[in-house]
């Protein structure tokens, strides 16, 4: 699960919201100015509640993870995070968990405060956040610059459906300059480049409210076909053995991922405090396993080793 707290920070703070899409006639002027008053409009929240829920079919079963966020948003975000999980195998069994986690972001990092056994653990990931120092009107215009398709959707007296696609090439190239893994983890660091650089185009639906300009609604739009073509650019690109590559493969064909966000009380939400015994936790740690002697069977894999504090309030 703190994959998934990660991945949803992803999703908020750098907005790559996505989906194929090819051949696409120039987008109209009056829906690239609306879009970019939206973008301005958004990059000036401060603070705001978010709940993301994302299922994942697959041959083995269902997953259904669903968090509610709240905190702020704008210059630095630190948001308080619960999170259920809810997995269904092939026989209809659920087994269903819940955890808390936060996430905090600074001027050079991502740090991802999550309860493992009962007790805090975080884990610190380079970041270098490229909307800090920018203004609203100039995170707009930033955005802007990664859209290949914009236009709108549909229309009510109080809504307004914008769909965008976004320069999957462009992203990439952003993501290698912002995205640093640890020394000690730079097999996963190119395997997770190489997925970016495959992810391609991608595209969402946002709803706008037209009397606030705020977006109240995200839905990610063929978003599995992304995700195929990411993980197994990544796995090409690890230290996988080739059955192992052919497994995860097999694996990723019946796929099916679907992600909606939902955002409400714009700069209605009190900062979030993480606490003292939250922040005291001690820092995951990455080593290498020692290889087995049969190299046949066993990789080396990085493990994380964590040394756990106080449990939690």
């Amino acid at each position: 699960m703190g994959f998934f707290c990660k991945g949803i920070a992803g999703l908020m703070t750098t907005g790559i919201l996505m989906t194929a899409s090819i051949g696409m006639a120039a987008p109209a002027q009056a829906d690239k100015d609306y879009a970019q008053s939206v973008f301005e409009t958004m990059a000036g929240v401060k603070t705001a509640k978010i709940d993301v829920m994302m299922e994942v079919d697959t041959s083995a079963g269902n997953a259904k993870m669903e968090m509610k966020s709240e905190g702020t948003l704008q210059p630095e975000m630190v948001t308080k995070n619960d999170v259920t999980t809810t997995l269904t195998n092939f026989i209809g069994k659920e087994i269903s968990t819940t955890m808390q986690c936060y996430l905090e972001q600074t001027k050079s990092s991502m740090t991802t405060y999550m309860m493992q056994n009962n007790k805090w653990v975080k884990h610190t990931t380079p970041f270098v956040n490229p909307n800090a120092g920018k203004t609203p009107a100039e995170q707009g215009k930033a955005a802007m610059e990664n859209i290949k398709d914009i236009k709108t959707t549909a229309e009510g007296p109080d809504y307004k459906l914008i769909t965008v696609t976004i320069d999957g090439r462009k992203i990439s190239d952003q993501i290698e300059k912002v995205v640093k893994f640890p020394a000690e983890q730079k097999e996963e660091e190119k395997a997770f480049k190489a997925g970016f650089k495959a992810f391609g185009d991608c595209s969402y639906t946002m709803r706008v409210d037209k009397a606030t300009n705020h977006v109240t609604d995200f839905s990610l739009v063929n978003f599995s076909q992304n995700v195929r073509n990411a993980v197994l650019a990544g796995v090409d690109a690890s230290s996988m053995q080739s059955k192992q590559k052919e497994s995860v493969k097999k694996f990723m064909k019946d796929v099916t991922i679907h992600v909606d966000i939902t955002m409400k009380d714009f700069d209605k939400v009190a900062p979030v405090e993480i606490p003292q015994n939250v922040r005291d936790a001690k820092e995951i740690e990455y080593k290498k396993k020692t290889p087995k002697a049969d190299a046949a069977v066993t990789v080396p894999v990085e493990t994380a080793v964590e040394t756990p504090v106080e449990d939690a309030a």
